[in-house]
């Protein structure tokens, strides 16, 4: 199985402990969520430097900047944050010229779809197969970073198994975003997942697991 990033949804929540915790588990990559008020998360990264230095950092902004807000931004602070960046995910929403200009480790998510895909000059995509489409990927040159919808138990013990097949088909490797349930309160499902830190823990049972769980709900036809 591939490994996981930790998902940090609010740097309020980041603290030293929390820091020294995430590396006894063993995590290599954390996803941090940007944009709400940034200049307070900026000098938060910056506060903690010294101990961050040892993880590689994806910074989500969820498309809340514009073009030159994120220009400005990055162009006074790339010189200390870039040695710690894997990529900058969706900076702003997707457009094929403006994101050209930004000369920085972009990698395109929420704009994902097949014709962006064509048109996008980045080296990195975060690809969810519960709203994207594995045929996309066939000859692909760009780095895939597989990742959950952040939903259902269930849903993201799919993404896994995707993600897993792609890897082993592609003998490439990625540290993916593939576990977000420990971030809910715990339902049925979730208590019979694992927090193994990076390692990824699959249901018991067969198919996607939770068999005996999935046979008790109340299971409705859509029409």
């Amino acid at each position: 199985l591939p490994k996981t990033h930790y998902l940090c949804p609010d740097i309020h929540s980041f603290t030293e402990e929390k820091i020294q915790i995430l590396k006894q588990q063993g995590y290599t990559h954390i996803k941090l969520k940007l944009g709400r008020d940034l200049d307070f998360e900026t000098k938060q990264l910056k506060k903690h430097f010294n101990q961050l230095n040892s993880f590689q950092w994806r910074l989500d902004f969820n498309e809340s900047l514009t073009v030159e807000a994120f220009q400005t931004w990055w162009h006074e602070n790339k010189n200390i944050l870039r040695p710690l960046l894997d990529y900058i995910e969706d900076p702003m929403p997707f457009d094929a010229a403006a994101w050209e200009t930004l000369n920085a480790p972009i990698a395109l998510d929420r704009g994902l779809d097949f014709e962006n895909l064509k048109n996008f000059s980045g080296n990195c995509i975060v690809f969810k197969p519960a709203n994207n489409i594995l045929q996309w990927l066939s000859n692909l040159k760009h780095r895939v970073v597989f990742s959950n919808y952040m939903d259902h138990p269930l849903g993201e013990m799919t993404a896994i198994y995707a993600a897993q097949q792609y890897y082993e088909e592609t003998t490439k490797e990625e540290v993916c975003g593939l576990k977000a349930w420990t971030l809910y309160e715990k339902n049925e499902f979730s208590e019979q997942l694992k927090d193994l830190g990076p390692k990824l823990f699959l249901a018991q049972g067969p198919g996607f697991g939770f068999g005996n769980l999935l046979e008790k709900q109340n299971w409705k036809v859509l029409k």
